[in-house]
């Protein structure tokens, strides 16, 4: 293995131009950018400090504050956790750290606590707040006569946890809360007096041991809403209150010389997990409107045993319990966790709820004031109730209770109202963080001098390195470049032995701005140059545009690109030209050549359309078959004739009197209208059939806030009917979203809302029809019959019922809702009955059962919200039958369907929880059918379990009306095939669409295995398909704004009304999907399957020009004559015209219309039709700019059509008759405001954009 030598550099200058100076402004702008950059870099040091907030991120020396965050030094190391210990006295980070923390256990998982291995020691803690926390017991504990007082809670909080931190965190803890007082600080601990001594004023005890004044630091404090102090003074003062209470049993006791009081007295209060109040007969401290009178749950004193003989502290038993409720609410404050619901510190009127006045102290100071003279006691001394902050002449809980809402009391203010509101509160520790320190100036220079060394090194070494490359690239191309000039050169002087070229001047022709090079022989050269007479500059003076050819015209051009010989008829800019060249010769060369070319420049150009407009007459004269264009076909190896379609023609049509008559007659044919009751009925039964449904789904999430999501549910869809009104009144067709969309805007975005729309009414049909096979099953026992076989059965004859006709199917509707609203109304009456003899008792355990903080209790409520928009499908189905409700009735079928939903859910929810307790309600059992029973009795239980049926039964209806509607639609528009448009010869109903919306009911049917599980999966995803028509009722809406402003209509609604129900459906959609993520992907596989056979039909153009390519690219298949045979299907379902209705000659909206059809229409044939009422009113450029269409379209016939008369819906039914063209397939610009007649007069007409 041969080595190759070593090398070493040769000092040689660069020649690169400016190389240098590139260089050095380089090199200076590299400092000015490493030097700071490395002075941020390496100009500190990460040291370990301790900090009290870990979350908190101290920036460096020299970062402003308004540095972006992801230009911050990374620190690798974060800060470390605190351990947590049980000989630990632990405080929060709270304004009134008052009360010490001692942890007795922390869990890993707070749902398995029986498990040793579940529990953590020490306990890792790194600034976690403490949520969810509960108290579940308080015990008191009193020493007599020296009223030393303990209080120890018991507390269960939840810890936020990082999930980023590569430690585990307890996911519960468990402290034990310990609070001392004492009427002598020199008996024992004071745990307020400590903390005021420590934070506020120094102790202040008199000798006697008890509080002879207030403290002048605190009772000179200002009145302070937002100060922990208020609540340090009710604490302080309730405390005083029982202190109080105590001194006058012991002087009662004395008095009647028995003093066998117990050495020690106890009282335990607990709670139940996750409430306040507990049930029981003496268990019920915390709750409100409490009358009973010992809310104990045990008690006893003892000197020895704790025994139960607590007669010494029972009769100030309710002064006991304030204290007890007192420090509750104190713990939750310090704790961050108060609900201000059921606060006696953030809510005055809980306060006057649950704070009672203790009449002991009016019966003792009786008993203390009325002994005799040498014992009695002053009653100024006994009344006198002083705390540090303030002094009243009653007991501190009576003085507290008389004041009202934020009206101070000395400077004592309720209720407390912090600047911040109640978040979680964080146990107070010092942590070990890194942190930058900013280096001494001396090792910051040398750290920056290395660093900035280094890297000018490293720059510089890969300079040297690269650059001697750059210079040898450079030096090779310049002497590639001397060696083609020098070619050149070369090849030049050859050539000059034979030819001589002159460059010519520029010649202002409409085609040519080019310098032309006219070549001259040699030999003329030569005669030139030696003729004594002609001096050089004479040749070159020779005037250019005599030469030939001398001008080009475009009839030349045309000519020689369709390869004729008939002359082109000349322009008069070429018949000037001609004459211009002609007269040139007469022209003196060097004098007359300025003139020469001042004509030429100053000649007119043609017209675009009179040059355009000569050239398609002369073609369409020359070949009056197909379109040839100069640009070759795509697919040269195969059939190509669908690309170029025949010549269109101009008619005048002449549409008789006797014509228009027959239009108007079949025009007032009275249509299926039905009345603001029978449309109510069609959609009503999806909206009240709900309700067996959607009531457990919603209690599932809501709990007994469920009648509240539900009225919250119904008021949002109030929005949208100011929407649909605007909507139905501008487009009166049936189809709804579609029908929408696709006058609004295209296809395309129809297509999507034809997609939505089938996809709700076939998911209210199917859940509907499984609900009531479910509901059948658990009611009544069916033997070998499956749930799955009865909603099939009623799905299968409901569509046969629909095949009749839709006004006796309307009747059976109509039917059904009156039925059911009378069953419904007789069960409401029956229950308020049943409610008001059993009381509130099962209401209020409900009640109990809610979310513990107020953030859970939003997200029920919203969690509700979202899934009870189920509770009202239905709705959205009124705009597919639009055209079969009376006009002025649509209005009030709206107003009917949402009255409806307000009358029956809210209500009939509330009623549910009244009577019914949740683990019935959310046991899986038919909630109403169990509601009747309770409330009225088993009969009813059965007319439950039939209005049931039927009501499902109108559901799967609404949602076939709905489909089938939609579908006759889309055959209208021929994006199904003709066939769906086929009737029935005795009914005359459609009953191909109704064949297939059972099909697609019985697919989606299938698809859930037929099984109650997956029919529940269905319940989640029809609330996507309701949320997302809902939705698109509100983008039509805006559409409608946009781009069909113009189009009369009665009813407007605000923008700002369309805008607030677009974000509200967006919310309650996004909560859904939160709620159950992968209903998403059963709604994108049904709506994906669903949009392509939407899109399918009008995609055959693309399908065949891709089977055509395929074909021209493969040799084998092209011996089959394949393309033959897709040429002929390509003009199969193109053959059918298109009508477009034009009233002025603007080229530029005729040709922004025949791209809306080409785009959405497949068609090979447009005419374009104009009413006019004289001759004299046609537009003068009309015929014109047609011909022009048709010569820029090669693939669509354009025939211009001419009919005069007057533009109504009459005459649009007579020409569709004699055109043969249905009205489906006519568009017109949108129409103004003073247009006599609405849209949905013209029964079908499409609106597109000029």
């Amino acid at each position: 293995m041969k080595i190759s030598q070593l090398q070493y550099a040769i000092q040689k200058d660069y020649t690169i131009p400016y190389l240098p100076y590139i260089f050095y402004v380089v090199l200076l702008l590299l400092l000015g950018i490493l030097i700071p950059v490395n002075v941020a870099l390496v100009g500190s040091d990460v040291v370990t400090t301790l900090k009290d907030d870990p979350t908190v991120v101290d920036n460096p020396w020299w970062m402003p504050r308004s540095w972006p965050e992801f230009l911050r030094p990374y620190i690798a190391q974060k800060c470390q956790p605190a351990s947590i210990t049980d000989d630990m006295n632990i405080r929060t980070n709270s304004s009134m750290p008052i009360f010490k923390y001692v942890l007795q256990r922390a869990y890993s998982n707070k749902e398995v606590h029986d498990d040793p291995t579940n529990r953590i020691y020490p306990a890792p803690y790194l600034a976690n707040k403490l949520s969810n926390c509960e108290i579940r017991s308080i015990t008191w504990r009193v020493e007599i006569p020296a009223c030393i007082m303990r209080y120890q809670a018991k507390i269960y909080c939840t810890l936020e946890t990082d999930k980023s931190l590569d430690f585990d965190i307890p996911d519960e803890v468990v402290f034990i809360m310990t609070y001392n007082r004492a009427d002598n600080a020199d008996l024992a601990p004071d745990d307020m007096v400590d903390h005021l001594a420590s934070s506020v004023v120094p102790e202040i005890r008199d000798t006697s041991g008890r509080s002879a004044s207030t403290h002048a630091t605190l009772d000179k404090l200002p009145v302070d809403p937002s100060s922990s102090n208020n609540v340090l003074a009710v604490l302080d003062g309730i405390y005083y209150d029982l202190s109080h209470a105590i001194w006058t049993q012991v002087n009662i006791w004395q008095y009647i010389n028995d003093t066998r009081w117990e050495k020690t007295y106890v009282v335990e209060w607990t709670a139940r997990e996750g409430n306040y109040c507990s049930l029981g007969d003496r268990i019920d401290a915390p709750c409100g409107n409490i009358t009973d009178r010992i809310r104990w749950r045990r008690y006893y004193g003892s000197s020895d045993d704790y025994g139960n003989n607590a007669t010494f502290i029972m009769p100030f038993n309710i002064t006991i319990t304030n204290s007890l409720i007192a420090l509750r609410d104190a713990i939750m404050v310090d704790l961050g966790n108060a609900q201000i619901s059921s606060n006696i510190y953030l809510n005055k009127t809980y306060f006057d709820e649950v704070i009672r006045i203790d009449p002991y102290h009016i019966e003792g100071g009786s008993i203390l004031i009325n002994r005799p003279e040498d014992i009695r006691m002053n009653s100024s001394d006994y009344w006198d109730f002083c705390n540090h902050w303030i002094c009243v002449g009653t007991s501190l809980a009576e003085a507290f209770r008389g004041v009202s809402n934020n009206t101070p009391l000395g400077n004592i203010v309720l209720p407390y109202q912090p600047n911040n509101t109640q978040i979680p509160s964080v146990l107070k520790f010092r942590y070990l963080c890194p942190t930058f320190r900013r280096k001494s100036t001396n090792a910051l220079l040398i750290s920056v001098f290395v660093a900035t060394a280094t890297i000018m090194s490293t720059l510089y070494a890969l300079f040297d390195l690269y650059m001697p490359k750059v210079e040898a690239r450079y030096q090779k191309r310049k002497q590639a470049f001397a060696r083609a000039i020098n070619r050149n050169m070369e090849d030049q002087a050859e050539d000059e032995q034979y030819l001589v070229g002159r460059p010519m001047t520029k010649v202002n022709t409409f085609d040519s701005s080019n310098t032309l090079y006219d070549p001259v022989p040699q030999t003329e050269k030569d005669n030139q140059e030696n003729a004594p007479s002609s001096p050089r500059h004479t040749r070159v003076s020779r005037p250019d545009i005599l030469c030939d050819p001398v001008v080009y015209g475009l009839e030349v051009i045309d000519m020689a690109t369709e390869n004729t010989e008939a002359e082109p008829s000349a322009s008069d800019w070429t018949r000037s030209n001609k004459l211009f060249v002609e007269g040139a010769g007469d022209i003196d060369p060097i004098e007359g050549m300025g003139d020469i070319e001042y004509g030429v420049d100053n000649q007119p150009p043609p017209s675009f359309a009179q040059s355009e407009f000569e050239t398609i007459i002369r073609r369409q004269k020359i070949d009056g078959h197909h379109k040839l264009v100069p640009t070759p076909s795509r697919f040269p190896r195969v059939a190509n004739e669908w690309e170029f379609s025949g010549w269109g023609r101009v008619l005048y049509t002449e549409i008789k009197l006797e014509q228009l008559r027959e239009a108007q007659q079949r025009m007032s044919e009275p249509e299926v209208q039905m009345g603001q009751f029978r449309s109510s009925s069609i959609s009503g039964n999806g909206v009240v059939g709900s309700v067996f449904y959607a009531f457990p789904a919603v209690a599932a999430v809501a709990s007994i806030f469920s009648p509240l999501s539900l009225l919250i549910a119904c008021l949002i869809l109030t929005i949208y009917r100011p929407i649909l009104l605007e909507l139905g009144s501008a487009i009166r067709l049936n189809g709804a979203n579609y029908i929408y969309l696709l006058q609004c805007s295209g296809k395309m975005l129809g297509s999507v809302g034809a997609a939505a729309t089938l996809l709700d009414a076939v998911a209210t049909s199917v859940v509907s029809a499984a609900t009531a096979g479910a509901y059948l099953q658990g009611e009544i026992s069916t033997g070998s019959i499956k749930e799955w076989s009865i909603g099939l059965f009623l799905l299968i004859g409901i569509s046969i019922l629909a095949l009749i006709s839709l006004r006796e199917s309307s009747a059976f509707t109509l039917s059904i809702t009156i039925i059911h609203m009378l069953v419904i109304t007789a069960l409401m009456i029956g229950a308020a009955v049943a409610w008001a003899r059993t009381g509130m008792g099962v209401l209020r355990d409900n009640w109990e059962l809610r979310p513990n903080n107020g953030t859970e209790i939003a997200r029920s409520i919203f969690n509700g919200v979202c899934i009870g928009f189920l509770g009202v499908t239905g709705f959205e189905c009124t705009p597919a039958y639009i055209q079969n409700i009376k006009p002025k009735s649509y209005g009030p079928t709206l107003r009917n369907l949402l009255v409806m939903a307000l009358f029956l859910n809210a209500p009939l929810m509330l009623f549910v929880y009244a009577l019914l307790p949740s683990k019935t309600i959310l046991g899986g059992a038919n909630v109403l059918s169990v509601l009747a029973e309770v409330a009225i009795g088993r009969p009813m239980r059965i007319v439950i379990v039939v209005d049931c049926l039927l009501v499902l039964s109108g559901g799967v209806f609404a949602g076939l009306v709905t489909g089938c509607r939609l579908i006759e639609s889309l055959a209208c528009e021929r994006v199904l095939p003709q066939i769906f448009l086929r009737h029935l010869p005795v009914t005359g109903t459609a009953y191909m669409p109704v064949l297939l919306f059972f099909t697609l009911c019985f697919i989606v049917y299938a698809s859930s295995a037929f099984s109650l599980e997956t029919v529940s999966t269905m319940f989640s995803a029809s609330f996507l398909f309701i949320m997302l028509l809902v939705l698109k009722y509100g983008v039509s809406c805006i559409l409608l704004k946009f781009s069909r402003d113009r189009l009369p209509r009665a009813y407007r609604t605000s923008m700002w009304t369309v805008v607030l129900a677009i974000v509200a459906i967006l919310i309650v959609l996004a909560g859904n999907i939160a709620l159950n993520p992968r209903t998403l992907g059963l709604f994108v596989a049904y709506f994906i399957v669903i949009l392509f056979g939407m899109l399918l039909p009008g995609s055959r153009l693309n399908v065949a020009r891709v089977a055509l390519w395929i074909l021209d690219q493969t040799k084998p298949l092209q011996r089959w004559n394949l393309d033959k045979q897709i040429v002929s299907w390509i003009k199969h379902f193109r053959k059918d015209p298109v009508v477009l209705w034009v009233k002025g000659d603007h080229i530029n909206h005729l040709v922004r219309a025949m791209l809306y059809i080409r785009r959405n229409e497949l068609t090979s044939h447009v005419k374009l039709v104009h009413v006019y009422k004289k001759i004299s009113a046609i537009p003068s450029e009309l015929k014109a700019n047609i011909r022009i269409l048709d010569e820029a379209f090669p693939s669509i016939t354009l025939d211009l059509v001419f009919i005069q008369g007057d533009f109504n819906p009459c005459l649009v039914e007579a020409v569709s008759r004699e055109l043969e063209v249905p009205r489906s397939q006519m568009f017109i610009s949108c129409p103004g405001k003073d247009h006599p007649w609405q849209l949905g007069d013209y029964r079908g007409l499409r609106v597109i954009d000029f």
